[in-house]
Parts: structure tokens; C-alpha cells; sequence
């Protein structure tokens, strides 16, 4: 609870995709306008200060609100998105900034993943370290998400396996048809919504034209454009 309340910010009702040409994409939370103007407010010295207190508080996960210079970096809509990217097809990375995540299939039923950390070759050993570890046990082969998201994508391919789910079609329709496009002067196209299936949608859209294509100038002259209006 409080200034940074993680249950309102991660809302499922609070969400964001960010469409990216040639199947890009980032999908996942999205700090509020209101919530982002109330963080835009503070010096770089109160938010640090306030990091400082989240993470010294037992009762719960801390979130530090980024600093001004990440606005000018990612824009006034790059910075509220608390997304996952997605570099097509199968590279993920990891909200931390230190990981990456790729992800080969090896079958039908069957992925394999390779987690690797990059760290500022400047970083104290002791400190890189201990984000190696820290790392290690949020994902990878014993981490704590790893292990929590790993029983879900394993037990649903399990599921699709039976004899009733089989005979069904894959059904990607969430949020299809409900939701517009915004595009502004940040050039960025998304849609902000509760939870949806847009980001899987375009990435299979992609997915089509890359395999259709018959070489890199055919893809680039014939690839999706970025979605508008109502999807």
C-alpha cells in the first residue's frame, strides 16, 4: 500500500501493448498516467530516498519509481510501460536490465531456454557477484519465477495434449475486437487495456510473413504494417 502500491500498478486491468515492426513487441503493466505525473513531480533525490525506504521494508517487494533520466530515454510512454520485450521471434528480456532470455524449440512438445546476465564490466566483482546470484535464483533452473512460470507453460502443453483439447482449434481471441490502437506524438503504437492476447496475435501475424518471405527484401517490402485503429 501506499505511494508505491504494487497491487494497483500491476493490475491485471492495467496493462500495455507496444507494437514493434517485424514482430517486436512489449507486453505487461503499465504505470498509470496519473501515477506517472505524481512520480514526474519528485527530484531524482526524493525517488532515490524512496527506493532507499522500499527496500529496507520486509512487508513487500520493492519498486523503485525510475529516475528523470529514463523519460528521456524510453519517452513519456516508454517510461510507464513495466513490460517484458520481446525481440522476434524468441528472445526475452527481462525487466531487471541485466537478462536475457532465449528461448529454442526442440519439438512439439519441448523448449529449450538459455538465461545469460550481462553486467558493466566496471561493477565490483564482490557486487557482480551477488547480481549473478540474485539472478540465479529469480530465473533459472531453481529460480523462484522460473520454477512458478515453468510449472504453467508445462502443465498447459500437457493439457493441450488430450484427447478433447486436441480437437480443438488454438484460441488466441482475447481482447480481440475490444480495443483501439493509440498512436501519438510519441510515435509509439499500443494499446492500453487489461489483459489481452494483441502481443501473441502479432507476433503470429509476423510469424506469417517471415516464413512467406523469400528473402530479406521480399520481408521488408511486404511485412504487416504496425496495427491501427480498432483490433
Amino acid at each position: 500500500a501506499g505511494f508505491m502500491d504494487l497491487a494497483a500498478i500491476l493490475h491485471p486491468n492495467s496493462q500495455m501493448v507496444m507494437f514493434g515492426e517485424y514482430g517486436h513487441a512489449i507486453s505487461g503493466p503499465v504505470i498509470p498516467k496519473e501515477k506517472q505525473a505524481e512520480f514526474d513531480g519528485l527530484s531524482d533525490e526524493e525517488k532515490l530516498m524512496m527506493a532507499k525506504r522500499m527496500f529496507e521494508d520486509e512487508r513487500g517487494p520493492a519498486l523503485p519509481p525510475r529516475l528523470s533520466f529514463a523519460k528521456d530515454l524510453l519517452g513519456p510512454v516508454g517510461v510507464r510501460c513495466m513490460g517484458h520485450p520481446n525481440i522476434f521471434p524468441n528472445l526475452w528480456v527481462s525487466t531487471n536490465g541485466t537478462q536475457l532470455s532465449l528461448r529454442l524449440p526442440r519439438g512439439s512438445f519441448a523448449t529449450e531456454i538459455w538465461w545469460f546476465t550481462f553486467l558493466p564490466k566496471a561493477m565490483p566483482e564482490d557486487v557482480k557477484r551477488q547480481q549473478i546470484a540474485f539472478n540465479a535464483h529469480l530465473f533459472g533452473p531453481a529460480g523462484m519465477l522460473e520454477q512458478d512460470d515453468g510449472e504453467n507453460w508445462s502443465q498447459s502443453t500437457r493439457a493441450s495434449r488430450g484427447v478433447k483439447a486436441r480437437s480443438y482449434r488454438h484460441n488466441m481471441r482475447m481482447g480481440l475486437g475490444h480495443d483501439d490502437v493509440l498512436t501519438d506524438d510519441s510515435t509509439v503504437s499500443r494499446v492500453e487495456t487489461t489483459i489481452s492476447e494483441h502481443a501473441q496475435r502479432w507476433l503470429y501475424r509476423n510469424w506469417m510473413d517471415w516464413l512467406a518471405a523469400d528473402s530479406w527484401a521480399d520481408l521488408k517490402a511486404n511485412h504487416a504494417p504496425l496495427p491501427k485503429g480498432r483490433i
